[in-house]
C-alpha cells in the first residue's frame, strides 16, 4: 500500500497477515486499525496498491522500505511536498528505466553466481519428470540471450563454475522454450500469432514451425 509505506501480505481470503511500514513490522493492533479484522474490501488493486509478485520486484520493495525508513528517520532531507506514493512511483521509474535500458539484466549475466541461488535439485527433478514420459516447458518474459545466461548458470554441465561455456545444454530437459511471453497475458489471450524461432546459438529470429521449433519468442509489437 504504497500511499502510506505500507508493505504488507495477505492470505487467500484477502486478510492481512504481516505488515511493514518501511521496515518496521506493524503491531496487530496498528493493522486492525488500518485494514479492519476482517475484509471490507473487493479488491487490494491498483492504482492503490502494487503487488510484489515477481524477484524483480523484491529488489524494487526493498528500495522502496528503505526510502520509507529514511523519509521518517530525516523528514528535512526529503525535499518538500514528497510523500510516500510519490517515493514509490520515483522508485518504479527507475526499476522500468533498468529493465528497458538492460542495466539489471546486464548486471546479472555478468554475475550470475551472486544474484541467483543454485539449487541442485532443478536438473534431478527435470530429468525425473522427463524419464516418467511427462512433457516439459520454459515459459518466461525474459527474452532468449537473458533465458539462455540463467539456465545455463542453473543446469548447465558445472553449475558452481561461472566461467563454464553456454553450450544449451539445459535445453535437453525441456521440451519447448517460449521466451518474451508477457504474462499473465500468455495464459488467457487467443492470439497466439506474433510467433518466431530462436536460433540458440546466434539469437536470430525464424519464421516458427511450431511442430519442430524448440525456442520460441512471443512478439508483441505494441510493447
Amino acid at each position: 500500500h504504497f500511499n502510506y509505506g505500507v508493505q504488507y501480505q495477505m492470505d487467500r481470503h484477502k486478510y492481512v497477515k504481516v505488515a511493514y511500514h518501511g521496515f518496521r513490522e506493524m503491531s496487530k493492533e496498528e493493522k486492525v486499525a488500518a485494514y479492519g479484522s476482517t475484509l471490507i474490501r473487493d479488491s487490494f488493486d491498483e492504482p492503490d496498491y502494487a503487488l510484489i509478485d515477481t524477484l524483480f520486484s523484491l529488489g524494487e520493495a526493498y528500495l522502496f522500505a528503505q526510502l520509507v525508513d529514511f523519509m521518517d528517520s530525516n523528514p528535512a532531507k526529503v525535499p518538500s511536498g514528497t510523500d510516500y506514493a510519490l517515493m514509490y512511483r520515483d522508485v518504479r521509474s527507475a526499476v522500468d528505466l533498468c529493465h528497458r535500458d538492460g542495466t539489471l539484466k546486464r548486471m546479472v549475466a555478468k554475475e550470475p553466481s551472486r544474484y541467483i541461488n543454485e539449487d541442485l535439485a532443478i536438473v534431478p527433478m527435470l530429468q525425473m519428470l522427463r524419464k516418467s514420459g511427462r512433457s516439459t516447458f520454459l515459459v518466461t518474459n525474459s527474452l532468449w540471450d537473458y533465458t539462455d545466461v540463467v539456465m545455463n548458470y542453473l543446469c548447465g554441465p558445472h553449475m558452481s563454475d561461472v566461467s563454464s561455456s553456454h553450450n544449451q545444454k539445459w535445453l535437453e530437459y525441456f521440451d519447448v522454450v517460449i521466451t518474451g511471453s508477457s504474462k499473465p497475458s500468455f495464459f488467457h489471450d487467443d492470439n497466439r500469432t506474433g510467433l518466431f524461432e530462436v536460433e540458440p546459438d546466434s539469437g536470430k529470429l525464424l519464421n516458427a514451425d511450431l511442430q519442430e521449433s524448440k525456442v520460441v519468442l512471443m512478439y508483441n509489437p505494441f510493447l
